[in-house]
């Protein structure tokens, strides 16, 4: 839905672990999004196609373990969705989360350089960079984050050998 509206992102966390051979399973889609006006316009229309909900609860590690997912509806303008720094959505594709700064890389233009275009289902897609995945979650150090980082370590190690 992102590509059908033409918004500018960068596909991060797990799936972009994932993409890079990576084996940890994850419950949600990360990216960075470009914070223009015009992006923020074409995201904000995307997410009202995908029915987009907030959710809200400061409980957020708990819903992802079972607990009810408390939402509110996407209600504000495109404008509103510079207003923080990370927003957490139900979508009728699934969990997404939607970072403009994140952790120990930063926006979307800090990820550009080094973010590698895959085909996924014929769309070219902005993958992450290996190396930039690897600083994210060395900067975030969540349990989750630590327990993947041997094995991106790993797939680094062997794509740099000759």
């Amino acid at each position: 839905m992102f590509d059908a509206h033409g918004v500018s992102y960068v596909l991060i966390g797990g799936i972009a672990c994932l993409m890079h051979g990576a084996s940890r399973v994850t419950v949600d889609t990360d990216v960075v999004a470009a914070t223009d006006r015009e992006n923020l316009a074409r995201l904000f229309a995307a997410l009202r196609d995908l029915d987009a909900a907030v959710l809200v609860s400061e409980r957020r590690m708990a819903m992802e373990d079972g607990d009810p997912w408390e939402v509110d509806t996407l209600r504000r303008g495109p404008g509103a969705l510079a207003e923080a720094e990370t927003w957490h959505f139900t979508t009728d594709a699934g969990a997404l989360d939607i970072v403009f700064n994140a952790a120990g890389v930063g926006d979307y233009h800090r990820h550009l350089p080094r973010a590698e275009t895959r085909d996924v289902f014929g769309l070219q897609v902005q993958v992450a960079g290996l190396e930039d995945l690897i600083t994210s979650k060395e900067s975030l150090r969540r349990e989750k984050d630590v327990s993947v980082l041997s094995e991106l370590w790993a797939l680094l190690r062997h794509r740099r050998q000759p």
